[in-house]
């Protein structure tokens, strides 16, 4: 019984030390977490979807209660989000989401139009500049386009001013 107690007593001391290294040290901490974060990214991005199905209901009440009590404060949270590349495409996919209720056609998913930017590697689809993009569509919506993966495509804003609202063909 004592060996335990003792096995006890020095966790908790090397914790307690630990916890005192991580307040009087914060920027090697905020590297370290850095580094762990981006090593494990896979790991943590589940772990939270895991985290998130299970307590959704709680985290969107946590959410409204928040921005009730200090709304000028959450305004300038969700702007700042929106600056974010997730927030971009989360804005996108909202949007496309809208115009979608209107019509029978599903959405691409925010995985999706991630996977389109990753796979275009941050580059115009028509001129390959790697520039500021925005989404197009290859079949425009007012010429009965859809919002689906296969026919969103991220393209500069000179080449999507300029193929306007028609079709892009491959020659």
């Amino acid at each position: 019984m004592q060996r335990i107690l003792s096995d006890i007593e020095r966790i908790e001391r090397r914790r307690a030390s630990r916890r005192k290294w991580e307040i009087s040290h914060p920027v090697q901490m905020k590297a370290q977490r850095k580094r762990h974060k981006a090593a494990h990214r896979d790991k943590e991005s589940a772990r939270f979807r895991r985290y998130y199905e299970k307590h959704s209901a709680f985290l969107k009440e946590r959410s409204r209660i928040y921005k009730m009590a200090d709304p000028e404060r959450a305004k300038v949270r969700d702007r700042l989000w929106r600056q974010t590349e997730n927030g971009k495409l989360s804005d996108k996919l909202h949007h496309m989401k809208r115009r979608d209720a209107t019509r029978d056609k599903p959405s691409a998913s925010l995985k999706e139009l991630s996977a389109i930017t990753a796979r275009q590697r941050g580059r115009c689809f028509y001129c390959n500049m790697k520039t500021k993009l925005t989404l197009d569509h290859v079949i425009p919506l007012s010429k009965d386009g859809s919002n689906t993966a296969e026919n969103i495509v991220f393209a500069c804003l000179h080449c999507n001013t300029a193929k306007g609202s028609r079709i892009w063909r491959i020659c």
